[in-house]
């Protein structure tokens, strides 16, 4: 990775991070946590079709994913500075 895309990572990270300190992250998060248990309860009750189970799964994989970003972000910016120290 190069200093000009570490750059471009951390901008990307910071926006991301304002993003989850406004106040409908925290209406968003909820709802979406709410519907992650939804699902995880129909996931485990055994009851769903093959196909649909992938769905779901894929879902709540996803919605997982998005609500951890930020985070996510964060360790990528630090490897990628561990990285390009050890480079130096």
């Amino acid at each position: 990775m190069t200093e000009d895309e570490l750059r471009d990572l951390q901008e990307r990270a910071l926006q991301i991070r304002e993003l989850v300190r406004q106040p409908g992250w925290a209406i968003l998060t909820d709802y979406v946590v709410a519907q992650i248990d939804a699902k995880n309860r129909r996931i485990l009750a055994g009851r769903l079709h093959p196909d649909d189970y992938r769905v779901e799964a894929g879902w709540v994989q996803g919605a997982t994913f998005v609500l951890g970003a930020s985070d996510q972000l964060d360790r990528q910016v630090e490897q990628a500075r561990r990285r390009l120290a050890e480079e130096a």
